[in-house]
């Protein structure tokens, strides 16, 4: 066979391998799995956003087809009976779920890698496997039953909330980012925020802790520590830590800096002259 025929033969070929390749990740469907525990009104509500052609299993013999949009858009669903049901979603491109007070008691967005937005709080979730959302810049998971939350890979985080779980320990050392963070009523007795330089607003009350230094978060604006183990000592050097930066807002006026420090061992006692002579105020 002429050597060129041959070549041109092999050039088809790869050619078609990489095109079928091409078009297996082009039509690989996100997909989002739930399980969903007896729900009291039988009513199930979740929002998305995204785009294609989606089907929602509602685990029940029953499926809804819809288009999704880029707008965060509700989808109900009543169950005739009280039990647990397996919750699958399929489409091209999922880019916000909200799913809350639907007693969810796992979840798994492994598959669907372009999600930048994920709301699901007040729910029963023990465990958050995160690792593939790359993408993610928002995440309110609070009101669950979460022991642990690794966000190490989600480093376009600016978001997080995640009230009310019992959380022992949270690493932000891979959110650079982060403008958000609420971690109330957990079960942290540390709190490094050192590579946090971004952060705006921390909201850590309720917890165990026993320090906190802020030095490197030179935009907050916001921090609430109440009800920790701070003594007047800690407070003190939290104080010292401070930034006395004068920022504006989108007027160009100052903005109020405040520091609550309430139901923690050292707030009647705690040097507040520190915090005000920054510019901060104490409460």
């Amino acid at each position: 066979m002429n050597k060129f025929l041959i070549l041109a033969l092999l050039a088809v070929t790869v050619c078609n391998g990489c095109r079928e390749n091409e078009i297996e990740n082009v039509i690989k469907p996100s997909q989002i799995n739930m399980t969903v525990a007896p729900l009291p009104s039988g009513e199930m509500e979740i929002y998305l956003a995204g785009d294609g052609a989606t089907t929602i299993n509602w685990g029940d013999e029953k499926s809804d087809n819809i288009k999704l949009t880029y707008d965060m858009i509700s989808y109900r669903h009543t169950y005739a009976n009280s039990s647990n049901y397996a919750v699958n979603i399929t489409c091209p491109y999922i880019t916000g779920l909200a799913i809350y007070h639907c007693r969810i008691v796992n979840l798994d967005i492994s598959k669907n890698t372009e999600i930048n937005s994920l709301s699901c709080y007040s729910n029963q979730l023990t465990d958050l496997d995160l690792k593939n959302n790359i993408l993610l810049t928002s995440l309110y998971c609070y009101s669950n039953q979460l022991t642990t939350l690794d966000i190490s890979k989600n480093k376009a985080l600016t978001s997080l909330n995640c009230d009310s779980n019992q959380v022992a320990a949270l690493d932000l050392s891979q959110n650079p980012v982060l403008h958000l963070l609420s971690c109330n009523n957990n079960k942290l007795t540390n709190l490094d925020v050192s590579k946090n330089a971004a952060l705006t607003s921390l909201y850590c009350d309720n917890n165990q802790l026993t320090a906190l230094d802020v030095s490197k978060s030179t935009a907050l604006t916001s921090l609430y520590c109440n009800n920790n183990k701070l003594t007047a000592t800690a407070l003190n050097a939290l104080f010292q830590t401070l930034h006395n930066n004068n920022l504006l807002d989108a007027q160009g006026m100052p903005k109020d800096k405040v520091i609550s420090i309430g139901g923690n061992p050292g707030a009647n006692t705690c040097d507040r002259s520190i915090a005000n002579g920054k510019g901060w105020r104490v409460i």
